[in-house]
């Protein structure tokens, strides 16, 4: 026979279950995962723009004792392209495969926040200790000045970081603030019921910690400060003009363009992670691949750009050639290349390349030969 429920007491089913009868059975859990398609175009962005960093930084290596280069310290660009790829390398522990282990979550989850804050600090730390020289070249009034090398700004830049590292360091160790694997209700996929009226409750997989509200303040905190301070220096250097040779005014456009995006990944990290986990992914990796991409971009275009002009003045030494470029050669105010360094304002020069000004005096010559040429044969004219 059919087996019965009897209530006693008076109970009912609205009293016992006052949200309604369950299904039969054990509620199944289901694990959903970021589409394969996703992944893999956020994979394919990251490794294009770590390919993009690895050319800039042969680029900068092969080129690195033209005057050019040199000018915009080589050195200190490796350590923004270095940056550059470790952000990009954040991608791949943001956009997790399918059906990896807890264990490789475990692994991969407090992975990303010290991937993404060292190659944050180490790009625009780098970034910001260059502005800092420049403010110190240009706007600095004292007779004697104080010459910062390269080294002196990795020690600043290594400052930038070992805060990090310390701050990351202690979050680490605390395992209630420790990101975790866990599994939480997937909101764009709420609970149904299968055929056999068994409930399916859906989750995903995101990496939180248990008091992971306190530790945003000094994270974020800390690298809004090292933001606010490249915008301040990239105000104060603003009416710097050093046209052609110096990256500042690219370095400034970056400074704010970077400023945006970080305060677009900080409000994702905040607000986004909670709502929507594709949305919140999708954000986050494309905010770290446009970020280096701005960065590469504004600090090693101008001089792959400027260095194909210096090789096109060499190949086509004509004059209209070198007037159309006149910020870079001022042929026309040193015609004969003997006044190699150009004052361009009270404190910047322009550096020509060796080769360049041999290649200008010997036209000069050629012109002046001409122009010698032709007025003997107007004074011979009137005596004919």
């Amino acid at each position: 026979g059919v087996l019965q429920f009897v209530y006693v007491e008076n109970e009912s089913d609205v009293t016992v279950w006052p949200e309604g009868i369950p299904p039969d059975g054990t509620p199944i859990e289901m694990t959903n995962y970021l589409p394969v398609g996703l992944i893999v175009v956020l994979y394919v962005l990251a490794v294009g723009v770590i390919i993009f960093a690895v050319a800039c930084m042969i680029f900068n290596f092969i080129f690195r004792k033209n005057k050019l280069i040199q000018l915009t310290s080589p050195r200190l660009n490796y350590v923004i392209s270095v940056g550059t790829i470790l952000m990009c390398i954040t991608v791949f522990t943001y956009a997790f495969p399918p059906n990896l282990s807890m264990t490789a979550y475990a692994v991969l989850c407090p992975l990303r926040s010290w991937l993404s804050t060292v190659g944050y600090n180490l790009s625009f730390g780098t970034i910001n200790a260059k502005m800092w020289r420049v403010y110190y070249i240009f706007r600095n009034d004292k007779i004697k000045k104080k010459t910062w090398k390269d080294w002196h700004l990795m020690v600043v830049v290594m400052v930038f970081v070992l805060i990090d590292v310390i701050t990351l360091t202690v979050v680490t160790a605390v395992p209630e603030s420790r990101d975790a694997p866990t599994l939480i209700r997937d909101k764009q996929n709420p609970s149904t019921n299968n055929e056999y009226n068994v409930r399916v409750d859906n989750y995903v997989i995101q990496c939180v910690a248990e008091s992971d509200t306190y530790w945003y303040i000094p994270i974020y905190g800390y690298k809004l400060v090292v933001q606010m301070i490249g915008v301040i220096l990239a105000l104060l250097i603003r009416k710097v003009e050093v046209k052609g040779l110096n990256d500042a005014k690219a370095v400034q456009r970056l400074i704010y363009a970077i400023t945006v995006v970080l305060v677009i990944l900080i409000v994702d990290d905040l607000v986004l992670i909670s709502i929507n986990t594709i949305a919140y992914v999708t954000v986050f990796s494309l905010g770290l691949a446009g970020a280096s991409i701005i960065i590469l971009g504004f600090v090693f275009i101008p001089k792959v750009y400027w260095h194909c002009m210096l090789i096109l003045l060499c190949l086509y030494s004509d004059m209209d050639f070198f007037l159309f470029n006149s910020q870079m050669v001022g042929l026309y105010q040193d015609p004969r290349g003997d006044n190699v360094f150009r004052k361009i304002s009270s404190s910047a020069t322009i550096v020509m390349r060796d080769d360049v000004v041999s290649k200008l005096k010997e036209r000069s010559q050629e012109l002046e030969m001409h122009i010698n040429t032709a007025a003997q044969q107007n004074r011979k004219s009137p005596e004919s």
